[in-house]
């Protein structure tokens, strides 16, 4: 008959306090060890603990104690090994507060775009104001690493693990959007960034800056693609969109145009080339020169104007011009006044006093305000594809009432947003739609609720537009510039990842 093995660690011993006095041994981390030579016995038993004692400290001093000397001994040899203890736990803990404050420090540097210099300046900073205010703490805060290479390093590790991250929830998209858009940086190399937006089966929502080997949703899941209608992204044989539909005929995925971008080609519609080439003359001339340009802002100081300067126009920049414009409608007196009375140009612009002109200048000033507003509020991360058509098809009704050109134009544009309205109703107010209009599937009672539960999560995934991509390009001109242009592509990608988390 076979005896079944008996397990020591099944007998649950317990550690006597009694053995300490009489044999020198003290627990620690579930051993009983030995505090004249710090050997582990692995049984906690009466036994082994003599035999080990009489073995090996037989003939020392501790053997011929009595037991109260044995008690004083054995207590002031775990006070001064504890104590020796103490002193590396503390320094490990030192090391770990100074490695996390630095990988703060280092994420607060990516997130407001400044350079990996700065952490040698920061660290001087930190250094005198402890100086002051905590002169006790100064070894801390210098052994707080801030170095080019540390921060580069641990700038890089964050946007690794935040990818990391971002690839664990991928797995549980239920749908996911993307959206694109290409530049060039300061070394004039070719960026394509890629933005994607996923939501699960709880309805909760991810966005993030991706890259082409981190997109490793499958492609089953994607139900929209928007961009800026760039033909790279929208021709039917070479672009994004072309290359994607032949290759997958059967999957339906909705391509939108940036709204923002259709927005501002329906502004363009509008001549305003008579009112432009005016305010930037007039704009050119006085800020073109330096003297004229600070005469001009002395004088805009002395008579107290709302104002101290005028703005540039660029082209390049959507709200330039309506800035532009009302700054100059702000200033328009004072303008009049300057150049009739500090300089001898007012002759080129006599216009001004044209009242059929001022009324036209007005009129449109008042317009491209508005478009400013509607425009800032198209942008934002984070924005729901319905909210942001909804606001922004009542908007341009409200001005294609008074402007027919609009009208005709809004009739032109937005196909891509008005071929989904029905989706869109249907997922922004489900209880307010004719069932009629609603596509068989989604019309369904409350059994198979998962149909309607899986549209919104559809088109929660949307973008409305790659405002996004727009806001890192602007980041990345920050990162990389004259100063920065041998920034590394992996570098640059890591400081975009974390900027834009």
């Amino acid at each position: 008959m076979a005896y079944k093995k008996r397990k020591v660690d099944s007998e649950c011993r317990l550690f006597k306090e009694e053995w300490t006095r009489k044999y020198f041994f003290t627990e620690y981390n579930c051993k009983t060890v030995c505090l004249i030579c710090n050997e582990a016995v692995a049984v906690f038993k009466d036994f082994n603990l003599a035999r080990h004692f009489n073995t090996n400290h037989s003939e020392t001093k501790y053997a011929l104690m009595n037991d109260a000397e044995k008690r004083v001994n054995a207590e002031n040899i775990k006070k001064t090994i504890s104590t020796q203890r103490n002193v590396f736990i503390k320094q490990n803990t030192a090391q770990k507060v100074s490695t996390l404050a630095g990988y703060v420090v280092a994420y607060k540097i990516a997130k407001n775009n400044k350079q990996y210099s700065e952490g040698k300046f920061l660290k001087d900073c930190m250094v005198s104001m402890s100086k002051i205010l905590c002169p006790e703490k100064i070894k801390e805060f210098e052994s707080v690493r801030l170095s080019r290479k540390t921060l580069t390093t641990r700038i890089d590790a964050i946007a690794s693990n935040l990818s990391t991250q971002f690839k664990q929830s991928i797995e549980n998209f239920k749908y996911f959007s993307v959206t694109m858009d290409e530049s060039t940086d300061r070394s004039d190399t070719a960026q394509l960034l890629i933005f994607i937006r996923g939501v699960d089966d709880e309805f909760n929502i991810f966005e993030e800056l991706a890259s082409l080997r981190n997109l490793n949703s499958p492609i089953s899941k994607l139900c929209n693609k928007t961009t800026d209608g760039a033909p790279n992204m929208v021709e039917k044989n070479v672009g994004f969109s072309g290359i994607f539909r032949n290759q997958n005929p059967n999957h339906d995925v909705v391509f939108s145009h940036c709204i923002i971008h259709q927005d501002d080609l329906c502004k363009a519609a509008i001549d305003i080339t008579h009112l432009l080439n005016v305010v930037s003359k007039l704009i050119n001339t006085i800020r073109s020169r330096s003297l004229v340009h600070r005469q001009n802002q002395e004088f805009l100081i002395e008579v107290d104007a709302d104002y101290s300067d005028l703005l540039y126009h660029t082209k390049v920049i959507w709200l330039s011009c309506g800035y532009a414009f009302e700054r100059v409608w702000n200033l328009k007196e004072e303008i009049q006044d300057f150049l009739k009375n500090k300089t001898d140009k007012w002759s080129d612009f006599k216009i001004f006093e044209d009242k059929d002109w001022r009324t036209n200048f007005a009129f449109l000033t008042d317009l491209l305000e508005h478009y400013n507003k509607l425009n800032k509020k198209l942008q934002g991360k984070n924005q729901f594809i319905d909210e942001t058509w909804s606001l922004n098809e009542n908007k341009l009704k409200e001005f294609s009432k008074a402007l027919k050109i609009l009208h005709t134009e809004l009739q032109n544009r937005f196909q891509d947003f008005k071929n989904i309205q029905s989706s869109l109703d249907v997922f922004s107010m489900p209880f307010n739609i004719d069932p009629e209009n609603v596509s068989a599937e989604l019309a369904l009672p409350k059994t198979e609720f998962p149909k309607i539960i899986a549209h919104a999560q559809k088109i929660m995934a949307m973008f409305a537009s790659p405002y996004v991509c727009e806001q890192t390009f602007s980041t990345m001109k920050l990162q990389k510039n004259s100063i920065r242009n041998r920034l590394t592509d992996e570098h640059l990608f890591a400081l975009l990842k974390v900027a834009s988390s």
